[in-house]
């Protein structure tokens, strides 16, 4: 059974309150959960899946990267293995490979998040 980590950290009679005021929800790629300005009516826990906050810097467009420059580095790790990917939707097919080309930036976060969910 998948778990969300940050819900698995909590003592069990907070796991128990908090699922019990929860509805799983389905969420596909691209679903806006809220929109810049509007407070949030939900709080999301993912199983499975990484929610991810675009932000806009004033007198700009999004922050972000361009379609052509993720499908070419997407291509690249496909070509390695390391991942599948098609119309946008990416499938890692070897964990361990891809955090070993990544920057270390993701070596970065991953000791962050495990820091804020030790014991």
């Amino acid at each position: 059974m998948l778990e969300n980590l940050l819900i698995a950290r909590l003592p069990r009679y907070a796991q128990l309150r908090l699922l019990a005021m929860s509805e799983a929800v389905q969420l596909c790629p691209g679903d806006v959960l809220c929109e810049p300005g509007v407070r949030a009516r939900c709080v999301y826990f993912p199983l499975d899946a990484i929610v991810s906050l675009v932000a806009t810097v004033a007198g700009s467009r999004l922050l972000g990267v361009s379609r052509e420059g993720v499908t070419e580095a997407a291509g690249e790790l496909q070509q390695r293995l390391l991942i599948r990917y098609h119309s946008g939707m990416v499938c890692v097919l070897d964990r361990p490979g891809l955090e070993s080309v990544a920057c270390g930036c993701q070596a970065a976060d991953q000791r962050a998040y495990n820091a804020l969910l030790s014991p």
